[in-house]
């Protein structure tokens, strides 16, 4: 077949077109030849950035206006939905910040937004700092007249001569009372400052190591012991527990056979009446009645505690003293009501048990009223 003159054969062309590159036919050392020339470029040659700036628009001056007051009319909108947002938020503030009509004068409310954004008040009262969640709580508190009786024992406390003589006692201090003598015929008194257990004989160490953080010898002469518990007679606390100002918290030890006992009594400055437990005390404050286990003894916490630093023990203290613990063995126990006794007394509220404590019998009478 002959071909133009020319004109190059097409299969010659095709050859030449096809023809493999200089080293085809050795193997490649990368199976992605492809995929490596798309990454980063060969070692040795850097990558060329642009670093041209960017195109300039000249804008005409019509242009100019426009894109101005677009600018102002956006910063303007912006600055009016702040505006807005702080004024709804200060009437929301002010408005969750009102006193209700039913909460008295002179009372304090607090309001508080939760983490999950739940509003929570809480109502405090100026006379007794007594803080409340909700309002039935407060309004209880109201009608109970409690604060009337908070009054009245900050105005009987003032009068008190046991308050009165330590009015300098700072917050988390006692009153320690120890037997002590060369007979155990004296009792000292002390001040403990409860966290630490530090104790003091007088005034003005107390206000020394409070003020200054010193530490004064408590010199007792070797007349009282106080490496133990064993000659603690009793521990007095002034406001404890919370309780308005007059109240008196009274902790009488005595020796038992399995250790000391400690038992709390407090002491109501208006009505002079001792209480068990804290729970009938706050039963008192809040309904004014008194529990048939309340009673007025013969000598008050002020009379027996209000003493300067030493004086003589009374003898019916002295058997705080002694062991008097719970029995090992009963060995009899007989109901003696109704009967006549050797001194003529009826034994209606009497009973006699014979006990016998570590091998000695021992005749316990025991008195269902307290005294």
């Amino acid at each position: 077949m002959s071909t133009p003159a020319g004109v190059a054969p097409r299969r010659s062309s095709r050859l030449a077109s096809s023809a493999p590159p200089l080293g085809a036919g050795q193997p490649s050392s990368s199976p992605l030849p492809r995929r490596r020339r798309r990454r980063a470029s060969p070692s040795g040659c850097a990558r060329e950035v642009d670093n041209s700036p960017p195109p300039v628009v000249i804008l005409d001056d019509n242009e100019m206006e426009q894109h101005v007051e677009a600018e102002e009319m956006k910063k303007q909108g912006e600055e009016s939905v702040e505006a807005n947002e702080a004024e709804e938020k200060d009437k929301d503030a002010e408005v969750l910040e009102e006193l209700p009509d039913w909460l008295p004068d002179g009372w304090i409310m607090e309001v508080r937004c939760g983490d999950n954004g739940n509003i929570y008040r809480y109502y405090t009262s100026p006379v007794s700092g007594y803080t409340f969640s909700t309002k039935m709580e407060t309004l209880h508190y109201l009608f109970s007249e409690m604060d009337e009786r908070v009054l009245e024992s900050q105005a009987c406390a003032d009068d008190n001569e046991l308050h009165r003589m330590h009015t300098w006692l700072p917050d988390g201090w006692a009153i320690e009372v120890r037997a002590g003598g060369k007979k155990m015929e004296k009792m000292y008194k002390f001040y403990v400052h409860l966290p630490t257990g530090m104790r003091f004989l007088s005034k003005e160490n107390v206000l020394l190591y409070s003020n200054e953080g010193k530490i004064s010898r408590c010199d007792v002469k070797g007349l009282c012991d106080t490496s133990s518990e064993d000659n603690i007679l009793a521990m007095v606390e002034f406001n404890p527990d919370g309780l308005p100002e007059g109240w008196v918290k009274e902790i009488i030890f005595r020796k038992c056979n399995d250790g000391i006992r400690k038992d709390p009594y407090y002491t109501d400055p208006v009505s002079r009446h001792v209480f068990r437990t804290l729970k009938s005390v706050i039963n008192y404050l809040e309904t004014g009645q008194i529990t048939k286990h309340a009673y007025i003894p013969r000598r008050s916490v002020t009379d027996m505690y209000s003493f300067d630093r030493c004086t003589d023990l009374p003898q019916s203290m002295l058997k705080r003293l002694k062991i008097q613990g719970k029995a090992k063995k009963k060995s009899v126990g007989a109901s003696v009501k109704g009967k006549k006794l050797s001194n003529g007394l009826a034994s209606n509220n009497w009973e006699i048990c014979s006990v016998e404590i570590e091998g000695a019998a021992v005749l316990d009478m025991a008195a269902d009223v307290e005294s």
